[in-house]
């Protein structure tokens, strides 16, 4: 079976430069201690058994010659699983430091577009015992909530293993051919002028009631309703392709306690913590800046056309950096994001 992928799916894939990946990397840091029977040869049997039950991990890309139009997923069940499981062992001493300059190599790769577009590394060496699996999968593939549901299929929330339904293989539907793909590339393009009269005249019927919108927002809100313009900062610059990664902890329920003591979302709080670490990290370099700096902040707007996405869109949201004490400068995040919104 194929399916050709939506506009935003394919967009993550002609953005892509070795500069900017466009993969999401997740970690996972388990404790086998209170495990029974656990062994690393036993959680690579789960991932095999696993994967082959969602649908994201089990398709590939099929370009469209001369990329006359958006790539295809072409599903396939058969794929060997163990192409995409790898094996590491941290080097000393072993802590999260070792894991986080792991996770840094493997986040500056592109994934090979020749094979379903994920790879997955279980990590031992850590020094209290742990075990850790890291997650690397292309922006196109999986993303969002849908995302973060199917990569919890991967485990058992419970210590008692749970039933999974029997996967039989079964013969993969052939590929498109190139001379499919391309008669079906001429056919959008014909379709192409009718498509876009039909979106102008869908834009010229809704700019009325987007003038009157943006109307409104600006007298509430004044000028916090515009896009915020970001200023110079020592972390601004152009890419390059090493990448760098860092853990550390944060309560949910600590967020919540500060969600409710200021009456903001969830997405507040934890936009006024980003804040208030980037406020510490240019002060401790003379350089906090006198505007905002600007948060692009994914918003979930509905399920995708494929299987593991979601519709998205990014909210600018203008973090303020001039302000010191938490309570005001929580309270400034949520004027600022409800002018976004």
């Amino acid at each position: 079976m194929s399916e050709q992928l939506s506009g935003m799916d394919s967009a993550f894939l002609s953005l892509e430069t070795p500069e900017s990946p466009m993969h999401v990397v997740g970690v996972l840091v388990l404790d086998p201690s209170a495990g029974d029977g656990f062994s690393i040869e036993r959680l690579r049997e789960v991932i095999v058994e696993r994967v082959p039950l969602m649908p994201p991990f089990c398709r590939r890309l099929v370009e469209v010659p001369l990329d006359l139009d958006k790539p295809y997923w072409h599903y396939d069940t058969t794929i060997d699983v163990t192409e995409h499981v790898s094996y590491a062992t941290l080097s000393a001493p072993g802590d999260l430091h070792a894991l986080g300059d792991f996770v840094g190599e493997i986040s500056s790769e592109l994934l090979d577009r020749s094979k379903p577009l994920w790879q997955m590394y279980v990590v031992d060496g850590l020094a209290d015992g742990r075990i850790a699996i890291v997650a690397k999968v292309h922006h196109s593939t999986l993303y969002g909530a849908a995302g973060a549901e199917f990569i919890a299929e991967l485990l058992d929330l419970t210590p008692q293993s749970q039933p999974r339904p029997p996967h039989e293989p079964s013969d993969p539907a052939p590929v498109p051919s190139q001379t499919t793909l391309a008669g079906r590339a001429v056919r959008s393009q014909l379709r192409a002028p009718l498509d876009a009269a039909r979106l102008i005249a869908r834009g010229g019927r809704s700019a009325g009631s987007a003038i009157k919108g943006v109307t409104d927002a600006l007298n509430r809100h004044g000028r916090r309703a515009l896009p915020p313009a970001a200023p110079s900062l020592p972390i601004s610059g152009s890419p390059t392709t090493r990448r760098t990664a860092a853990f550390t902890a944060l309560s949910l329920e600590r967020v919540r306690e500060l969600k409710t003591a200021n009456q903001v979302t969830l997405n507040e709080a934890v936009l006024a913590i980003v804040a208030l670490a980037v406020r510490r990290y240019l002060a401790d370099r003379d350089a906090v800046p006198s505007r905002p700096v600007v948060a692009g902040v994914p918003v979930n707007t509905g399920e995708g056309e494929a299987a593991g996405t979601n519709a998205l869109t990014t909210m600018l949201v203008g973090l303020p950096m001039d302000i010191e004490d938490p309570g005001e400068l929580i309270r400034a995040v949520h004027a600022s994001s409800a002018a976004a919104k």
